[in-house]
């Protein structure tokens, strides 16, 4: 026979016979009291015993986990070690047709070594709780031989005049098998030892919430230091004499390492300043900025009914509103961030106001649409506001019809003056040889005109066959003036590389 030998943590470990189908496979060497110790009120089930199976047509038996090394807990809490009641290591002998294969599993020792190895916190409990939240950052300072775990927490997550709030581990890096825990209040008796250790993002989506409460993790003021959350960590083998319900003497007793977590927060920011406006999704709206005047021109077009977002920028964390409303969700300004059609963007419109114009916000009850002629612009702090005046026009119909640029594909067009008629502007473009005929064309013309290509009204990129080249007609916003464009296409030499 064959001895196979090593040292296993008792974690998941299986045996799995394979051999011809149809052969019988023995498996002995355990004994009846070894098997019945192998029971558990827990995942996984109990093993039954195994006297012999038949091997299937697959090639493993009709239980191929022989057995499984780990450490679970029964439903009084006691540890139960598969396998593992007479000592530290089981043997088995498994029989295969005429191939006989000796095993010996062993248990490793218990891990010495418990200290925290890296970690990183968050305001929030889970990885996608965190995703995209930019301002929210939880910048974390870990000394490994001072033993200390220094955050420093933004302003809006729990300000000083705040005294609680929450903290997460998003990662918690101990030694191999080690546990963290919570230290406990000196009172503290009948704790489940199960219910003790510390969950990060890295090990649970519902990572445990190292509480901010009042006197911890505060800001330190001029005569008060924040005090510090202990945390204690264990090794397998300290961690493996803790009983299964425990006293703060117990816990306390056992050998850790114990590591200090303080925090302060960010001073709040003081900008209060509207940094940038304009219409980048929409060009055929003007913002224009003069000191706290802001005035905003619409096309004719859009003149009572038409609406649209605006791009801006404000001061680190500040926040911007209609003057006497209350801020919050639904009252403050939101930014399209120059996306076209942003769900979430503050929408506005210009309506008639008696002989001039005025704008409109849908910040109102329900987003109901409201007057705005002056927003505010707040600091992180909520003492410094910036007051700025809205004006609203609306620009004169314009006249104009031309086409001012075309990109086929990916080549840019140009005028062809020298092949121009009295009806029609000529244009041209050479492609790369070999190009498809079948092109995106993007066309930029005058601010409102209307484009059409073979016919087609167009307002986005579309693509086109140019086989027979392509007509473009653009037309003025007052519908008065109409230019035609004939678009030639020619294809470029082939490559001599």
């Amino acid at each position: 026979s064959t001895t196979y030998s090593n040292d296993f943590a008792l974690t998941g470990w299986t045996v799995s016979a394979t051999g011809t189908p149809g052969q019988t496979l023995s498996f002995s060497g355990v004994s009846d009291a070894d098997w019945a110790a192998s029971k558990d009120a827990q995942s996984p089930t109990a093993i039954p015993k195994i006297d012999n199976s038949v091997i299937l047509n697959s090639g493993t038996t009709v239980m191929d986990q022989i057995f499984v090394g780990a450490t679970e807990q029964d439903g009084d809490g006691n540890d139960v070690k598969y396998g593992f009641t007479a000592g530290d290591s089981i043997e088995a002998n498994i029989l295969v047709g005429d191939a006989s294969r000796k095993v010996t599993i062993k248990r490793d020792a218990a891990n010495k070594t418990g200290v925290i190895e890296s970690a990183t916190m968050s305001i929030y409990d889970t990885k996608a709780g965190a995703k995209n939240k930019t301002d929210d950052v939880v910048t974390t300072n870990y000394d490994a031989s001072a033993k200390t775990i220094k955050i420093d927490l933004p302003f809006s997550s729990g300000d000083a005049r705040k005294t609680s709030g929450n903290v997460y581990f998003s990662e918690l890096k101990l030694s191999p098998n080690a546990v963290a825990i919570m230290a406990p209040a000196l009172s503290a008796t009948g704790l489940t030892k199960a219910n003790l250790p510390l969950k990060a993002w890295n090990d649970t989506t519902d990572a445990t919430d190292v509480a901010l409460a009042s006197g911890t993790l505060q800001v330190a003021g001029s005569t008060t230091a924040a005090t510090p959350v202990e945390i204690w960590v264990y090794s397998e083998d300290a961690w493996s004499g803790v009983g299964a319900t425990v006293a703060y003497t117990d816990l306390n007793t056992a050998t850790h390492a114990a590591y200090k977590l303080t925090g302060t927060y960010a001073a709040p920011a003081t900008g209060a300043k509207l940094e940038t406006i304009a219409s980048t999704a929409d060009p055929n709206i003007t913002v224009e900025t003069k000191g706290t005047e802001i005035t905003i021109t619409v096309p004719d077009k859009y003149k009572g009914t038409e609406e649209f977002t605006l791009d801006f920028t404000l001061s680190d964390k500040a926040i911007a509103y209609k003057k006497g409303a209350t801020p919050g969700t639904g009252t403050n300004w939101v930014s399209d961030e120059g996306k076209a059609n942003s769900s979430t963007a503050t929408k506005f419109k210009v309506v008639a106001n008696s002989s001039a114009w005025k704008l409109q916000s849908n910040t109102g009850s329900s987003n109901a649409y409201e007057d705005v002629s002056t927003i505010m612009v707040r600091a992180e702090d909520g003492l410094h506001l910036t007051e700025y005046s809205l004006f609203a026009k609306v620009a004169a119909v314009n006249t104009d019809a031309e086409m001012t640029a075309l990109t086929v594909g990916e080549t840019a067009a140009e005028a062809d003056p020298d092949n121009d008629t009295a009806a029609v502007k000529a244009w041209k473009v050479t492609l790369p040889y070999g190009s498809s005929l079948k092109q995106v064309l993007t066309i930029a013309a005058s601010s409102m005109a209307t484009i059409e290509v073979d016919g087609i009204e167009v307002t986005e990129p579309e693509e086109f066959d140019l086989t027979n080249g392509a007509t473009i007609k653009v037309t003025s916003e007052d519908k008065k003036t109409t230019n035609t464009y004939k678009l030639t296409v020619a294809f470029g030499e082939p490559s001599t590389e």
